[in-house]
């Protein structure tokens, strides 16, 4: 017969204040005992007697009775002993595992612990005929005091946009909306150059070095660093040699940071028209006229800035819990905190890497990151404050029902 080393038990009643020599349960007779308890570490001794196993054993083959075809016996007319010898290591099995699990709920319910992790359960004695004797070893939740909500005080944040935000945000649209127009004369910052392009390092062609039709806005600077200028003065049907660095973060490594020349031929040159701001223009994004699209920006503005003051609101509590509440935290919860947050902070440097061209095997290729003190300091400190409020906030749910 092999018992389960470990129970999913749930939430069990509150913490630990005390033992009796005995539980009653409409299941039998239980005896729990705390051994040894220090900080939220602490050890039970529980015994389930022998006799309250066999009449739970005897219940069981009763029920099994009017189930089980034995030869030379009609249905449920087989002899109780006859049971026991076919059926009974079968059924001590079931019953055992049965009160293995009440028992420890009981015993941790019993001793008011509320588990922070799976206790763990180590059998002393078991069998036919003996009582059921085991260990319980558990870290319990610490004792949390009542939050009072009366104490904590908050800033008052006014919401509103004004007309400087709605202006701004009006004339942003305007901007990434422009039109552009064909233009004869020579390309100048703030107009769209149109071409296609053939790169090369070192004299030599690799791996997505043509492009066509490519179209940027002179004097953004958001294709290559100093590619922009140099296509400063060009007209349509002209050709030009752009030379720049590849960035470092090219993602062919071995040519990141490397000397290239591109091989430029304009297209077309096209000048941006003014945008006017009107009701026409408003009209383009759904709006009645220009006053009805103010009015839905104000709309939109006005609830980013809530969104930012509850993120504000919600920061100012969490910090004041934190301030307020210092209790030890349960070791078990702690380290898988920190091996979340330092897991986390992995990938972000995988990212990072990423982005300036680094290779990996796969998403969990982590070899080549190496989590510095001051990460896994960081990572303690943000995993003591993620356990110690989900404990507070926890322990304020049970208090208030939520």
């Amino acid at each position: 017969m092999e018992l389960a080393d470990t129970l999913d038990l749930g939430s069990s009643a509150e913490r630990h204040g005390g033992s009796s020599p005995s539980y009653r349960t409409k299941r039998g007779i239980m005896k729990a005992t705390v051994t040894s308890s220090k900080g939220l570490q602490s050890d039970l001794k529980v015994i389930v007697e022998k006799k309250d196993i066999e009449k739970k054993i005897e219940t069981r083959l009763s029920e099994l009775k009017d189930k089980v075809n034995l030869k030379g016996f009609r249905p449920g007319k087989a002899p109780m002993e006859l049971l026991k010898k076919q059926f009974g290591a079968s059924v001590y099995g079931e019953v055992a595992e049965k009160i293995l699990q009440e028992s420890t709920y009981e015993a941790l319910k019993q001793n008011k612990i509320t588990p922070a992790s799976q206790p763990k359960i180590d059998i002393q004695t078991s069998g036919e005929g003996k009582n059921l004797e085991f260990t319980i070893s558990v870290e319990q939740v610490p004792e949390i005091k009542k939050v009072e909500f009366e104490k904590i005080t908050l800033n008052k944040y006014e919401v509103k946009s004004d007309k400087k935000d709605i202006d701004e945000r009006v004339k942003y649209i305007a901007e990434g909306n422009k039109k552009y127009v064909d233009k004869n004369g020579k390309a100048e910052n703030d107009d769209l150059v149109i071409f296609n392009f053939e790169a090369t390092v070192e004299g030599k062609a690799f791996e997505g070095n043509k492009g066509e039709k490519l179209q940027i806005v002179l004097g953004k600077d958001l294709f290559i660093p100093g590619f922009d200028k140099q296509l400063v003065g060009c007209a349509k049907g002209d050709e030009k040699v752009a030379k720049v660095k590849l960035p470092d973060n090219y993602p062919n490594k071995e040519l990141a940071g490397k000397p290239s020349e591109f091989k430029c031929k304009i297209i077309e040159v096209k000048k941006s028209e003014n945008q006017k701001i009107d009701d026409e223009f408003a009209k383009n994004f759904g709006a009645k006229d220009l006053k009805d699209l103010e009015g839905m920006i104000s709309k939109q503005v006005s609830k980013e800035f809530e969104g930012v003051s509850e993120q504000l609101l919600k920061k100012e509590i969490l910090d004041q819990l934190d301030n307020s509440f210092n209790f030890d935290l349960p070791k078990s919860l702690l380290d898988d905190e920190i091996h979340n947050v330092e897991h986390t902070l992995v990938h972000e440097k995988m990212d990072e890497l990423k982005a300036k061209g680094e290779k990996f095997k796969h998403e969990h290729d982590h070899d080549k990151i190496k989590l510095s003190d001051a990460d896994k300091k960081s990572a303690l400190e943000i995993a003591k404050r993620r356990v110690k409020l989900a404990l507070v906030l926890n322990k304020t749910g049970e208090e208030n029902e939520y």
